[in-house]
């Protein structure tokens, strides 16, 4: 049998841990993505904060799909902000909700996976790349808008068309394992996330999408805990409130009548 020596072990130690604490970083990325508003400013800030969601630094033997796929996101979500905000009073009142950029539809997609609403896997199908199984699954079931597109509506092409790069299987014999590579940090954290899908959690207080630290927290920050229980205790009050203070009053009446 072969004897590890201390310093490798510390070494694999070391490795184990830096690799969960770049998958965190990366559940962190996912959560604010999903969090992701409607507006230039959420998309910029979000941008500034995480620069690579959308690289495409695909590991070797994955195809790429395009060298600017964060550019085209953004700069077709501008479009749409500025074309709506255009041409507003013209257009009907459910229009920009029901007419999205592929941006905000990738994002309405991660929030199905998120809230477990995604039974066939559509949703993760289509953020995983894989075009077909996302049709025959029922995307449009999942996220029922249109993805908004920039010409005549003659033109206007198959949402899935434009789907983020396809994963692909990869197979390491040296270490007999099969698993999948993906084109994008995006798509690589959310694969990742799959296989401990119970830190996606959706705050009870605020609505916020949020990585949990354990599998008993149930609110995204102290705050939110602290509201929600001053709220259950205000509420307890006001059900039982008058009931406890007639009690209290009655019991003082009975201890002043026996000190009599």
């Amino acid at each position: 049998m072969t004897q590890r020596s201390p310093q490798s072990t510390v070494l694999t130690a070391s490795a184990i841990r830096q690799a969960r604490e770049r998958w965190m970083e990366d559940f962190e990325a996912l959560a604010a993505y999903a969090n992701l508003g409607d507006t230039p400013d959420s998309w910029q800030k979000f941008r500034l904060g995480w620069p690579n969601f959308f690289s495409e630094s695909a590991s070797e033997g994955v195809q790429k799909s395009s060298n600017n796929l964060a550019e085209s996101l953004y700069s077709a979500a501008q479009d749409w902000d500025r074309f709506y905000s255009e041409n507003s009073a013209r257009l009907p009142a459910h229009y920009r909700s029901h007419n999205i950029p592929l941006l905000l539809w990738y994002r309405d997609l991660l929030r199905a996976v998120w809230k477990r609403s995604d039974p066939r896997g559509a949703a993760l199908c289509a953020l995983l790349g894989f075009q077909e199984q996302a049709r025959q699954s029922g995307i449009g079931e999942v996220v029922p808008v249109n993805v908004w597109h920039s010409g005549p509506s003659s033109l206007l092409p198959d949402p899935i068309a434009n789907i983020l790069p396809p994963g692909e299987p990869m197979v390491d014999p040296s270490k007999c394992t099969i698993g999948w590579e993906f084109g994008c940090q995006f798509q690589r954290a959310l694969y990742a996330l799959m296989e401990s899908l119970w830190l996606a959690k959706i705050c009870p207080e605020c609505g916020k999408y949020f990585i949990a630290g354990k599998t008993a927290q149930k609110f995204c920050s102290s705050r939110c805990f602290g509201e929600k229980k001053n709220s259950a205790s205000l509420a307890f009050y006001h059900r039982h409130g008058k009931h406890l203070r007639e009690k209290q009053k009655n019991s003082v009446k009975k201890s002043a009548k026996r000190g009599n």
